[in-house]
């Protein structure tokens, strides 16, 4: 189990989910939902990372975005990195 002193969860996310995705954050066991985890949460968006056309596909041409947004997640205070539906 993480303790709240060890940071903030780190969440990548994509730059436009699918078209029909619901909004989980108040849902009971949500990644996007703080007491999952009991750490407080930041998010950062891979910019270029659409569900349907990049990252269910697999396009390796993601890489550096996903690693500039994980950086920038670490410099916010994220001890802990997870990415959204899709990663």
């Amino acid at each position: 189990m993480i303790s709240k002193s060890s940071g903030m969860l780190g969440i990548i996310e994509l730059a436009e989910g699918l078209s029909e995705r619901t909004p989980v954050q108040g849902r009971e066991g949500s990644l996007l939902n703080p007491a999952t985890f009991g750490l407080p949460i930041i998010t950062e968006i891979v910019q270029g990372a659409f569900a349907e056309k990049r990252v269910m596909r697999g396009n390796p041409l993601l890489e550096g975005a996903c690693v500039t947004a994980a950086q920038r997640l670490v410099e916010r205070g994220a001890s802990v990195i997870v990415g959204d539906c899709g990663f």
